[in-house]
């Protein structure tokens, strides 16, 4: 059973930094962090190391899971994600955003500086998939007002966002074989659904 916060979460104090920024300097910030990310690949673990000082962790992403990574894993893992950050761009661009839409692509956009560590390991993605939710949200908000009848735009929307968490499911879940210890418990060792 889990119950402590993963050591991977400090990466979201990052976060408040990141909204400082207008949209110009954040969209600077995120191709001038992958880049730096990709050229000094090596030297992630060390920093992460130095900031989480957990070696036993550290060893076991950056060195252990990272055996298993591939070019295409990585980018697999970055279209995932800038397929997020395409549909709710497209959904600011379409509607009349308020603040809360606009943070929420502003999360989007921080959530790309992720992407060098996919180079490792898809276990970063735990990060972003936080941010998920509110997407997942943003984009039920903004068709709901719309009934069933929501036009051919908004349908290939809803159908890509529910195409995109089967995906997700199935790559978080089903193909690594955690379904058993994860998704089944839920609903067999449950005293709410008893």
């Amino acid at each position: 059973m889990a119950y402590q916060i993963h050591t991977m979460s400090i990466y979201y104090m990052t976060l408040p930094i990141f909204l400082l920024l207008n949209r110009k300097w954040q969209k600077r910030c995120v191709i001038a962090i992958i880049i730096a990310g990709f050229i000094f690949r090596n030297g992630l673990q060390g920093l992460v190391g130095s900031i989480i000082n957990n070696d036993e962790k550290t060893d076991l992403y950056f060195n252990t899971l990272a055996q298993t990574s591939t070019i295409a894993h990585t980018l697999f893992w970055s279209v995932w994600q800038i397929a997020q950050l395409a549909i709710i761009k497209y959904i600011n661009k379409e509607k009349v955003t308020n603040e809360r839409q606009e943070i929420i692509e502003d999360i989007n956009w921080w959530g790309l500086t992720l992407i060098p560590f996919y180079s490792f390991n898809p276990v970063f993605t735990r990060v972003f998939r936080a941010v998920m939710l509110y997407n997942d949200v943003m984009i039920a908000n903004d068709y709901r007002r719309k009934g069933f009848l929501i036009g051919k735009t908004g349908a290939m929307v809803v159908a890509l966002q529910i195409g995109f968490l089967l995906v997700s499911f199935y790559a978080f879940d089903m193909a690594r074989s955690t379904t058993d210890m994860i998704v089944f418990p839920i609903f067999a060792n449950n005293w709410i659904l008893k």
